[in-house]
């Protein structure tokens, strides 16, 4: 399903950016790269990304019986809510200002690439997996739509935000 192959290669810039964040938290030093990874992760990962699967792929998961309070769907929605408090907690701290917020910073972006490496495996090698096999026939064709255009509308977005990850990756050795 194109749908599930182009999540799975926003997957592969999201793990790019992941590397960066912790790259910038064991340095521990402030700076404009840390909120562009932040941003980066908010806007892209969460904002483009995540949307997609929770305004389209899981919508269709559960017409095709998945609930959405209990099972596969219930965790990712718990992993994105999760990682969203994660990165806020990661703005309170990213001035970086004492040796108590670097570390809070450095925690809070090991747990935050801990879990987002877990979720994009669970996602990749399970529930995209079971995506493909349960949705099928109009309700495939409608997703597939749906997905071509929100990436219509967003393409502009995404561009920036690969151009914002090349810049980082440019710029923090």
């Amino acid at each position: 399903m194109r749908a599930t192959e182009l999540l799975m290669e926003e997957h592969l810039l999201i793990e790019r950016a992941l590397r960066m964040l912790l790259q910038l938290a064991e340095r521990g030093k402030p700076g404009p790269e840390i909120a562009s990874v932040l941003s980066f992760l908010s806007e892209f990962a969460d904002g483009h990304h995540h949307a997609k699967e929770e305004q389209i792929l899981f919508p269709a998961l559960e017409e095709a019986g998945f609930p959405r309070d209990d099972g596969p769907v219930a965790v990712m929605l718990h992993e994105h809510d999760l990682g969203r408090s994660l990165i806020a907690r990661m703005r309170e701290l990213s001035p970086l200002e004492s040796e108590a917020a670097r570390k809070g910073f450095l925690d809070a972006a090991g747990q935050y690439a801990e879990l987002l490496s877990q979720h994009i495996q669970k996602e990749n090698n399970v529930l995209f997996r079971m995506a493909e096999r349960a949705i099928d026939g109009p309700e495939r064709q409608r997703v597939e739509e749906a997905f071509d255009a929100y990436e219509s509308s967003a393409e502009a977005v995404r561009g920036k935000h690969q151009r914002q990850l090349e810049a980082l990756e440019r710029g923090v050795k």
